[in-house]
């Protein structure tokens, strides 16, 4: 199999700097490999369905969730939540080796996509209510939870910022208290388990409620990708 320069982003803000961009491989049974370069035929997943697979190799059962904790000078928040429920994804690996593919044993074809976001902006074309894309690898924890520093943020100013004229406090402050420990990192975050598969994600976001999985066809990304087995 050949192997072309992989993706390069040059930039020159203050001295010149290059990022070389990863490849991902998408290990799959070899039909559906067949029907993705036969007319871009593709399924996109859910962080929910991740939870139900019936693959242990696959399955994660605090996909989109997890623990949060930020702490500060004068207050510390505790948050248990699910995020990337707007999201569908595609999973890949970084590394097309046997000891990755022997996890995978049901996968005997696979396909490697070479610009990702080049790929990711064709695919986005054939989402309804698209709304953005995110990309990256995953990151392996021992301990998943989710740890920020809040500084000197204390309740008084947040409870000010959110309170009704008759004294009361809106709920729209418990979402904010989520994010300030929150972030796109959420959804990435594995069980060191896990790191054996050096797992890399694409998640699209859409403006509505997303079904476990889509099934869509995008022939023009099939541009951005090679077939390997």
């Amino acid at each position: 199999m050949t192997h072309p320069t992989p993706q390069m982003m040059n930039f020159n803000i203050f001295t010149p700097w290059r990022i070389m961009r990863p490849r991902v491989f998408r290990l799959m049974d070899s039909q559906y490999v067949d029907a993705f370069f036969e007319d871009g035929s593709l399924r996109l997943s859910s962080f929910a369905r991740f939870t139900q697979h019936s693959d242990e190799a696959r399955k994660d059962e605090h996909e989109g969730s997890g623990i949060r904790v930020g702490r500060g000078n004068e207050m510390t928040i505790f948050s248990v939540h699910g995020t990337g429920t707007n999201c569908y994804v595609l999973c890949g690996t970084t590394t097309d080796t046997e000891r990755v593919r022997s996890q995978f044993p049901g996968a005997d074809g696979c396909f490697v996509i070479d610009d990702l976001m080049g790929f990711g902006s064709t695919v986005s074309l054939e989402l309804p209510y698209f709304d953005q894309g995110l990309e990256g690898p995953a990151i392996y924890q021992d301990d998943p939870t989710i740890y920020k520093d809040v500084g000197a943020l204390k309740w008084e100013d947040i409870e000010e910022k959110h309170k009704r004229p008759d004294g009361t406090i809106s709920m729209v402050a418990i979402p904010e208290m989520a994010m300030r420990v929150g972030g796109p990192e959420e959804m990435f975050i594995k069980p060191a388990k896990y790191a054996d598969q050096s797992e890399y994600r694409i998640l699209w976001s859409v403006r509505k409620q997303i079904e476990p999985f889509i099934d869509i066809k995008a022939p023009a990304a099939r541009q951005f990708c090679r077939r390997v087995r």
